[in-house]
This record gives structure tokens, C-alpha cells and sequence, in this order.
């Protein structure tokens, strides 16, 4: 793994290195010329570059540098409980100091003190935010490696960090059981309780790559308050407050919005292009259905639709009349999961109009 403290260190600092110069420069940023000189140097010169550290420490007694320098020869060493030990002396007189914590997120590795190597790498996201790839980076690889994943995911603090670990799993093509444990382990449910966005985030590599078993598996592990697996349709009334994409999606934009009346879904549509409202992504057995739409408000630039995943449009239905609107149509036996959508239709002129759905309902025919 690559060194964090190598990453962010580089040994062409701009201090001044002449005996007369140095005499006037503040001592901490003395001791960060040592430092540099050491990483530049090698273990070689050791010996001196320290006692010039110990003579510059008497006017900062402070400063967390000589440790650092110190820990740095011992994980060079291999001595790395050493090295961890004098890093958390240097953290302790300086909490901010990204050098103390990259080098001591190595000397934890190596020790395989994950809960101390996830704590500082979370440190390291609020401290160095300019370097978070590569904090975010080691994160990820520690929560996918099956030797430490559960250690990494468990010491996990932040919400916040949480849901981009299971996002990037995710998108790295995690196995679905892996995202299982870790969202177990990581208590996750709870964390992103009110982002959707994030669970999203997680699900939708799932969904995209047509695993959409997994896919719900995952999105039920991750939203506390999901019932059961319907059969058929998911909160038909808007009325439950679900993350996509097995809860309803809405994307509203320029061209038309839509938001949730409880009960109902409400809106305008501006005519100028086509424009998504709603979607809930489906998993309807074979079978033949009716596709039932109960409008107080109808809108005929705006319509219900039924798509075999991915893109397969298999059912169509304008809201043209207040009151019920319906239509049939058959899912084969290869159609696994269906997009159930509203969206709007874009007119010449382009005109707007409002529109309010009380319910969407799928039933199966003859029922």
C-alpha cells in the first residue's frame, strides 16, 4: 500500500538551509527543515539530524515535529510499535498535524491496528482535504479486504464517511454479501436513515449492472422502515418517504417538477421537452395486469409508463381525464424488472398545465 506520509510530504520544502538563515526562522518551521532533511537524507545522518531536532525543540517545547522524525527512523527500522507509540506523543502536542497521522495510519497497518488506522485516515479527511482521494482510497481498500473489513467498517464514526465507503464498494463492483456485512457491521441502516441520495448511491451500481435482486437486498438492509417485498407496487399514494430506487425517485428540473401531496403526487409540466417526474423500479412476476391511475387533476401532457428493464416500453397511459385512468399490458417470462414512470410530454407550442395523482395502482387482470 502506498505510503500516506510519502504522498503528502514532499521533501522540497521552501525553509532556508544556510547556518545564517536558519538562526532566524520561526522553530517549528526549523524543525520542518529538519524533517524534510531527514526524508532527503536517509537513516544515514540520523543520529545528528536529531540532536539538531532536540537543540530546536528547547525553544518550541511544544512542537511535535521530533517525534515525527523519530517515529519515521523507527518504522523505517520496522519498529513500528515504537513508532506508534512516539506519533501519538506527537498528535498529542499537535492534534492537526497531518504528518503525525498519515505516518501513523502506516505504522497501524503494519501493527494491524485497523480501528487506529481508520481513525486517522477519518481524521485526515476533515484535516487534509486536498489529499481525501487518497484517504478515501486506503478507507475503501480496507473496508473491501476480507481480513479487514469488519475492523475498518466497525471503527467507522462518521455518517458521512460511512455511506461514500459503501458507495465506492459498490461501484467497485463489491460482491452484494460484502456490501451485506458491511452495512451490518458498519450499522449503516441507522447512519443513512434521511439520505437517499447516498443509498442511492450505493443501490444504483447494483441496478446498472442488472443485479436487481441484489440490488433490493441491499436498499432492505439499508432502509430501516422498508415492509415487506410487495408484490406488485410500492406506496401507490406517495405517502411513504422511501430512497429510490425501490421507493419512489423524483427528478424534477427545468422542464417539469412533481412533489409528494400525502396522499398523492402534484406538479406542473412546461411543455417545452420531456421531462421524467417519478420512478419506482419494479420486479413484477410473469403475468398479464392492468395499470390503474386516479387522477383529480388530469394533465394530458402527462403520462404513466411501464418499461421491461432496462429501457423496453411495455405499457402506456395519458392522464387525459380526472377520475381513473387504465390500461393493460403483459410482462413476459424475461422480463425480471420493470421501470413504472411518470413522465411529461413535451407539446408544440409548448404550453403548461398543472396535474395532481391521487393513486397509481397495478393489479393483476381478473383480480
Amino acid at each position: 500500500m502506498l505510503s500516506g506520509l510519502s504522498f503528502v510530504w514532499s521533501p522540497s520544502g521552501s525553509w532556508p538551509t544556510a547556518s545564517g538563515e536558519t538562526k532566524l526562522i520561526h522553530p517549528s518551521r526549523q524543525l520542518r527543515q529538519v524533517t524534510s532533511r531527514l526524508s532527503e537524507s536517509g537513516a544515514a545522518e540520523l543520529s545528528g539530524i536529531v540532536d539538531e531536532a532536540t537543540s530546536v525543540l528547547r525553544k518550541a517545547p511544544l512542537e511535535a515535529d521530533p517525534f515525527i522524525i523519530a517515529a519515521l527512523a523507527r518504522y523505517n527500522e520496522q519498529q513500528y510499535a515504537e513508532s506508534q507509540a512516539l506519533l501519538e506523543i506527537a498528535r498529542r502536542r499537535n492534534a492537526r498535524s497531518r504528518e503525525a497521522r498519515y505516518l501513523a495510519v502506516d505504522a497501524a497497518i503494519a501493527l494491524g491496528d485497523i480501528d487506529a488506522a481508520v481513525r486517522d485516515l477519518e481524521a485526515l479527511q476533515q484535516l487534509a482535504p486536498q489529499n481525501r482521494e487518497l484517504s478515501s482510497e486506503i478507507l475503501v481498500l480496507l473496508a473491501g479486504h476480507p481480513e479487514t473489513s469488519k475492523s475498518a467498517m466497525g471503527a467507522l464514526q462518521s455518517d458521512k464517511t460511512k455511506g461514500m465507503v459503501l458507495a465506492e464498494l459498490a461501484r467497485s463492483g463489491a460482491e452484494p454479501s460484502v456490501l451485506l456485512d458491511a452495512i451490518r457491521v458498519a450499522k449503516a441502516a441507522d447512519a443513512l436513515a434521511g439520505d437517499p441520495a447516498t443509498i442511492g448511491a450505493i443501490v444504483r451500481p447494483l441496478v446498472q449492472a442488472g443485479n436487481v435482486d441484489a440490488a433490493y437486498q441491499v436498499w432492505s438492509a439499508l432502509t430501516a422502515n422498508a415492509a415487506a417485498r410487495p408484490r406488485l407496487l410500492r406506496d401507490g399514494a406517495f405517502e411513504q418517504d422511501l430512497p429510490p430506487p425501490f421507493g419512489w425517485e423524483l427528478p424534477s428540473g427545468r422542464d417539469a417538477y412533481a412533489a409528494r401531496q400525502s396522499p398523492g403526487l402534484a406538479g406542473e409540466t412546461y411543455g417545452r421537452r420531456n421531462a421524467p417526474l417519478a420512478r419506482q423500479l419494479l420486479t413484477l412476476p410473469a403475468g398479464a395486469y392492468r395499470l390503474v391511475v386516479t387522477a383529480s387533476r388530469a394533465n394530458d401532457l402527462v403520462q404513466a409508463n411501464v418499461r421491461c428493464f432496462p429501457a423496453e416500453e411495455i405499457a402506456r397511459l395519458g392522464i387525459e381525464r380526472t377520475g381513473t385512468n387504465e390500461t393493460s399490458f403483459v410482462v413476459s417470462g424475461n422480463c425480471r424488472a420493470q421501470w413504472l414512470e411518470v413522465n411529461a410530454r413535451a407539446s408544440d407550442p409548448p404550453r403548461s398545465g398543472a396535474f395532481r395523482i391521487e393513486t397509481i395502482m397495478i393489479v393483476e387482470s381478473g383480480a
